[in-house]
């Protein structure tokens, strides 16, 4: 049940990927889950860093593909 913040929480930690906009340069959302993160306390979790590591490698491929 996702409708309870516990839930919740249980669903990030368990899940293999979120899919979310960069918390720095992308969209509002994308800064605003990464301070969810933090007030549910798992951003230390390596959630959040594993994100951006996605994040970044996807950012840099589709630079890629502009030049």
């Amino acid at each position: 049940d996702i409708g309870a913040v516990e839930g919740f929480k249980q669903v990030l930690l368990a899940a293999k990927a979120v899919a979310m906009s960069h918390p720095t340069g992308g969209a509002p959302s994308g800064a605003h889950l990464a301070k969810v993160f933090e007030r549910l306390g798992i951003a230390d979790r390596g959630i959040r860093e594993g994100i951006l590591r996605a994040l970044m490698a996807s950012d840099a491929k589709r630079r890629n593909r502009r030049n």
